[in-house]
């Protein structure tokens, strides 16, 4: 029930958000409340809560030390246990900071929030919110590196990219954005490339399982990091048919469509979105194997697609705009609570404050948590 308030919620504000109504700050600073409320008390939903619930208990114990995570969240955690936070309002604490940032961020860019929160909700962003902490926090730092790096503030984004590859190791895509920053690609080079992709996918080709398998087969200790990323490249593999690749081969051509050459010559902002937005179509196709890496590095890349349609969609009638987004939105929300085996790690939904101190509930899903944790071993109980 409650997810239906807060999407009924959220697709009522794609239209209050490009309304002329005098009350849309206020109704869009509610929203941003409710959300806080929704996904910062969020109490036992998802998977990474048993592990960071359980460091966060470690803390001040012997076995503190055993505790195996990115330096920066580990310190984190300490900090805010010396502040006397229990676990939960720490949480909420950094979703709070989170959404701050996303939300200033788009505001400042497009004058808009709400409509890119939806557009970018399912495409990673969602799950962030719901579950991956440490990411969260190194995707609201990427949002303050794109704004430094277009103001010209160099030492600034490099520092906010240092600081990011503290918290979780995806983060050091994210040293692409200035490499990026300067390309300038023609509109057949942008189309080549990814067809050359495609021809790989099809054929089969996969040069990372090769490079993962040489590793492997030097017994190179692949430890950390290193050790879990030389893991996906050897894992088992998927299909490339899959629905995601045909979503994704349908949305390249519109974002093809969508390409303005001019803005793309003589704007040094609009290019630089746009060319984050063909990293993410490249990621998702050379990187089709590996489901997991491609969820973690992705995100950081889907922001110039949303930049780039909102852009392209501004230039529609209002309420065109609005129709557009909100059919993207009911079909992406179809798509995604077709997944069951995921949503059984969201549903019931639970609150810190009403059901984990008031009622005093736990995990329905509990059991399934801990032998998922048993399994990779980062857990020592």
């Amino acid at each position: 029930m409650i997810y239906a308030v807060i999407f009924t919620s959220l697709f009522c504000n794609i239209f209050v958000e490009l309304s002329s109504s005098k009350n849309k700050t206020k109704i869009k600073l509610f929203t941003f409340f409710l959300l806080v409320f929704f996904l910062g008390l969020k109490f036992q939903i998802g998977v990474d809560w048993y592990a960071y619930e359980y460091w966060y208990r470690l803390i001040g114990n012997d076995r503190w030390t055993d505790v195996r995570t990115d330096i920066g969240f580990k310190y984190l955690l300490v900090g805010a246990n010396w502040l006397g936070l229990d676990y939960y309002t720490f949480n909420c604490l950094i979703t709070f900071f989170s959404l701050s940032i996303f939300f200033k961020f788009w505001q400042h860019r497009l004058s808009l929030a709400i409509i890119p929160f939806v557009l970018i909700f399912y495409k990673g962003y969602g799950a962030l919110l719901f579950d991956q902490t440490r990411q969260l926090i190194t995707f609201s730092i990427s949002l303050l590196a794109i704004q430094y790096l277009l103001q010209g503030k160099k030492t600034a984004y490099f520092f906010s990219l240092v600081v990011a590859t503290l918290f979780h190791p995806s983060a050091i895509c994210l040293f692409l954005y200035s490499m990026i920053k300067s390309i300038r690609l023609k509109k057949h080079t942008m189309v080549i490339v990814y067809v050359l992709g495609v021809v790989l996918g099809v054929l089969h080709i996969d040069l990372f399982a090769s490079m993962g398998r040489a590793i492997e087969s030097h017994n190179v200790d692949a430890a950390g990091a290193f050790g879990k990323l030389v893991r996906y490249m050897t894992r088992d593999k998927v299909s490339f048919f899959t629905f995601g690749m045909v979503e994704r081969f349908m949305l390249f051509i519109i974002y093809i469509y969508m390409y303005d050459k001019r803005m793309y010559i003589n704007d040094k902002t609009y290019r630089f979105f746009y060319n984050l937005g063909l990293i993410y179509f490249y990621l998702s196709l050379f990187l089709f194997n590996y489901p997991t890496m491609t969820a973690r590095f992705t995100s950081y890349f889907f922001v110039g697609v949303v930049y780039i349609a909102c852009v392209y969609m501004m230039r529609l009638p209002k309420i065109n705009m609005a129709i557009i987004v909100s059919l993207y939105f009911m079909f992406m929300s179809t798509i995604y609570f077709r997944n069951i085996e995921y949503l059984q790690m969201l549903y019931p939904y639970k609150n810190y404050y009403i059901d984990g101190v008031f009622f005093n509930e736990r995990d329905v899903n509990l059991e399934k948590v801990k032998d998922y944790w048993a399994e990779s071993g980062l857990i020592l109980e």
